[in-house]
């Protein structure tokens, strides 16, 4: 009977496998009827071999015990299902137990059945050495087989409060399984693996499995949108950043935990936050808002001739949008403060479009990056080229650039650091590279705490064919510019549909440290999770 219902249930698989297209050859399983075989005395068992989907496929049996005789030894599974007729070869008046392993091999896969063969009153039973429960399972199931042919009667007990057990004392028949299920107990748990120990009597016999439950403890707040651009401010201790999913600008306090929310009326393509941190200018295609942070409302919405790829706000209220396309372009210099749209464009040279640009500490300047770092007067509002730096195409700037937090150095996205000063004859002047600690690796962001006297920084795994961000933020004296350590990020907890589930990196795309530097906030996203919600907040006391 029981081999009749089992064959219903393969069958039922494989009608309805064949459903489904194959899409890949490789995805073909191999599947055996039973991982356990068990004998009593001279005796035919079947096993029955097939494939998911439903496949031609070559088996062969490789190996089996000596007591034993197989028929076939090989063969095709056509479609459907092979049975395999395996025979005990002891004697009738046998007694004991012999056991042995099967080996069926197939391009599909190989598997192993373990085969028993027991006679007389045997006390024979199996259980697994170690279990592990990953953090997103909730229990294991610790499987007790009893292969003789005499009942078996156990008692369990934990070696510590880690794991509970449903069961503590129970008998098994001969020839049945026995199961406990484990639960950890989560409740006083921190991130990291407890170990733990399940101490067994078996019908007088002591036994031991190892226990291993991975924890997992959410730490950082996940979001419930995504971030296209942030930005920092260090005089009100809060993080900036907009989202298209919402259309919206959030508003983080650090030292609070609160969040709140302005909604926007278009797309953000990028922010700024003004250095005295009472207002906030978001780049739309077109336009521009402009917002008061501290009633957290729009102010008003103001045209703009461009895609604001990036933008630039001081304290006096002047906008600065540099342009996401064309081929070189002016900066749109917009006063905010006004009521009606009065555009005008930088004086003087010209620069890619695509750029990234900053106000420098002060507010006189901003400098701006594409192969070149540009310098601009913002003085009188509208910007006024200065002048570039002299190392074109001699040291690698990249597209992006960061200063240090007095304001004296310039950091770019290529590494390359130049010394700043008021002076153009000293100005924007070689002064070291930064060399990141993984090779080939490119540098994503940066920030400077002069507190601490270091550096922050993101950058790519160093995996040329697919630009990955490692899940750490890496920390350089900021000095001499050597790397000292790095903090690993905060992974993202997944659960499956099916009760499986995973652990994924945090791939970081922003990082800040507040005024005092005992402290950096971090933008992370889930790499390759499939989460609805992905974007997270993450906070790392610095020690």
């Amino acid at each position: 009977m029981q081999r009749f219902v089992y064959l219903v249930l393969v069958l039922f698989l494989i009608a309805s496998c064949e459903k489904d297209s194959i899409k890949d050859l490789d995805e073909i399983e191999f599947i055996v009827s039973a991982d356990t075989l068990l004998f009593r005395g001279p005796e035919v068992k079947s096993l029955l071999v097939t494939t998911n989907p439903a496949s031609r496929v070559e088996y062969e049996i490789v190996a089996h015990p000596g007591w034993t005789n197989v028929n076939p030894k090989s063969g095709y599974i056509d479609n459907n299902i092979v049975e395999i007729k395996i025979s005990s070869s002891v004697s009738d008046g046998f007694s004991g137990s012999l056991e042995g392993t099967l080996e069926i091999v197939s391009a599909n896969g190989n598997k192993s059945v373990f085969l028993i063969c027991t006679s007389g009153e045997q006390s024979f039973y199996s259980i697994p050495d170690s279990l592990k429960i990953p953090a997103y399972g909730n229990n294991q199931e610790l499987k007790i087989l009893n292969s003789g042919n005499v009942p078996i009667y156990y008692t369990a007990s934990t070696s510590n409060n880690y794991i509970s057990l449903s069961s503590t004392t129970d008998s098994i028949l001969a020839g049945q399984q026995g199961s406990i299920i484990v639960s950890p107990n989560r409740d006083d748990m921190l991130t990291g693996q407890y170990s733990s120990m399940i101490n067994l009597t078996i019908n007088g016999e002591a036994e031991t499995v190892d226990v291993l439950v991975d924890n997992y403890l959410e730490q950082k707040l996940v979001l419930d949108s995504d971030v296209v651009d942030a930005e920092y401010s260090r005089i009100n201790d809060v993080l900036v950043y907009v989202s298209s999913t919402p259309f919206a600008i959030h508003i983080y306090d650090v030292s609070s935990g609160t969040l709140e929310s302005i909604p926007l009326d278009f797309y953000p393509v990028s922010v700024s936050v003004s250095p005295d941190g009472a207002t906030a200018a978001v780049g739309h295609d077109a336009r521009i808002t402009y917002v008061d942070l501290s009633t957290m409302s729009v102010i008003k919405t103001m045209n703009v001739s461009c895609v604001v790829q990036d933008i630039v706000l001081t304290n006096e209220g002047w906008a600065y949008a540099f342009p996401k396309s064309g081929q070189w372009v002016l900066i749109r210099c917009i006063n905010l403060n006004l009521s009606y749209d009065n555009e005008v464009m930088n004086t003087g040279g010209s620069i890619r479009a695509g750029a990234k640009a900053k106000l420098h500490p002060s507010g006189k300047y901003i400098y701006a990056s594409d192969y070149d770092i540009n310098k601009y007067d913002v003085q009188g509002g509208q910007a006024i080229f200065l002048y570039d730096s002299p190392y074109s195409g001699t040291h690698p700037i990249g597209g992006n650039q960061w200063f240090s937090e007095e304001g004296t150095r310039l950091f770019t996205i290529g590494g390359t650091v130049l010394k700043l000063s008021e002076n153009p004859q000293q100005d924007l002047i070689y002064n070291g590279s930064i060399s990141l600690e993984v090779n080939y690796a490119e540098m994503k962001w940066l920030d400077h705490s002069s507190g601490n006297g270091e550096l922050y920084i993101i950058s790519t795994s160093g995996n040329n064919w697919d630009e990955i961000y490692s899940p750490y933020i890496y920390v350089h004296n900021s000095n001499n510019l050597v790397y000292k350590h790095k903090f690993e990020l905060e992974k993202y907890l997944v659960f499956g549909n099916n009760g499986g589930g995973g652990i994924y990196d945090a791939e970081p795309y922003f990082v800040f440290s507040n005024s005092s530097g005992s402290s950096i906030v971090v933008l992370t996203k889930a790499y390759g999770s499939g989460l609805l919600h992905e974007w997270a907040i993450q906070k790392i006391e610095i020690e």
